[in-house]
């Protein structure tokens, strides 16, 4: 029975090469045993052959008439979708700043036409949904850096200490 494998992972991409090469040749690319290579090949596994590996792997499939490399595939495509995430998270984040700032602004509009002396009730409860509106631009924010920092969407991330 064939073990249908997710495609764009690096147990896919052991897998493409072993159809190619042999899992015999793949132990002796990596001088491994025969079951460390199957394994490799296995979604379940946590475990992955070295970068020097792979790159022996994508060498040898190329020669033998691959096209591309399984291993570099997978990795650019796991690289991609990190930083596109990284990317949306700093787009999104940035929009809820500018969300922040307006709402924020208005927030101050409002509460200054609180403090004329002809404000009315209506000047009151419009200053308070406007600092309500504020409130809640600013609940965004927090709630999308904690989402980024739970993801490590951003590499530049370093653990703050000491701060909280």
């Amino acid at each position: 029975m064939t073990t249908i494998r997710t495609p764009r992972t690096f147990a896919n991409a052991m897998t493409r090469v072993a159809a190619s090469l042999s899992f015999e040749t793949c132990r002796k690319i990596a001088h491994r045993s025969n079951r460390t290579v199957r394994y490799w090949s296995e979604e379940r596994s946590k475990k992955r052959p070295t970068i020097e590996q792979a790159l022996q792997f994508d060498i040898a499939y190329r020669l033998a008439g691959g096209e591309g490399a399984p291993f570099l595939d997978t990795y650019m495509h796991k690289l991609d979708v990190a930083v596109e995430a990284a990317i949306a998270c700093s787009d999104a984040l940035a929009g809820d700043f500018a969300t922040f700032a307006r709402e924020s602004g208005e927030a101050v509009a409002a509460g200054f036409a609180v403090t004329l002396s002809n404000a009315s009730e209506r000047d009151i409860i419009r200053a308070v949904g406007e600092v309500e509106e504020a409130e809640s631009a600013l609940t965004a924010i927090r709630r999308r850096l904690a989402s980024i920092a739970r993801l490590g969407a951003r590499s530049n991330t370093a653990p703050v200490r000491g701060t909280q």
